[in-house]
Parts: structure tokens; C-alpha cells; sequence
């Protein structure tokens, strides 16, 4: 094995373990915060998270949503924040992310 070899399979362990931590991090926020106690329920998730958090931390959101539906993200990243469950629902990790930015900008803040 040369050094070459062994240089890429450290860069590919470091992606597959800490890319998503300092790319996505509101999209982690997210996760841990409102996907997972409402397992199965994405809308719902993204309805509480609209009426709960800031205008800042919503655009946080969409930034990291669209960087995910234009193909931005690591495959390893977005495996280990979001699960093989939402790929598999709609194929891929793209239209997932297109489906959240659609519920996100149709859901409303109600005072």
C-alpha cells in the first residue's frame, strides 16, 4: 500500500465520521431536536420547528436544504445525520431535502 493509498483512506474515514458534523449543523439541530421525537413525521417536525425557532435559525435551514438538493452533500454526511430511511423513501437524500424546503416555506408562523 503506498502513501497515496493510505491518504485517501484516511481522508475518507475523516469524511465519513465529522463531515456532517461541521457542515450541516442546523440541519443536525434539527434532527436531534424535532425529527427524532416525531419519528415518521417530517411535516410535523418542520411545522414545530417553524413556530418554535428564529427567522435566523429557519434560513440557517434552508441554506443547508438547498446545498443538499443541489447534490453538496456527502453521501457519508447525510447517512449518518438523517438515516437510510428518508433516502429510501423517495430515493434519494435530493428530493428528501426538496420535499422539507417545500413543507418549510408552506408552513406558517402563527402568533
Amino acid at each position: 500500500m503506498s502513501e497515496f493509498d493510505l491518504e485517501a483512506d484516511i481522508e475518507e474515514l475523516i469524511e465519513r465520521n465529522y463531515v456532517g458534523v461541521t457542515n450541516f449543523p442546523n440541519l443536525q439541530f434539527f434532527m436531534k431536536n424535532y425529527a427524532k421525537a416525531l419519528p415518521g413525521s417530517d411535516g410535523k417536525a418542520i411545522q414545530l420547528f417553524n413556530y418554535y425557532e428564529s427567522l435566523e435559525k429557519k434560513r440557517s435551514l434552508q441554506r443547508e436544504l438547498f446545498q443538499i438538493r443541489n447534490g453538496a452533500g456527502s453521501i457519508y454526511a447525510l447517512e449518518k445525520i438523517l438515516g437510510p430511511k428518508r433516502k429510501s423513501a423517495l430515493g434519494n437524500y435530493e428530493a428528501w431535502a426538496l420535499k422539507l424546503l417545500v413543507m418549510l416555506s408552506s408552513s406558517q408562523k402563527v402568533f
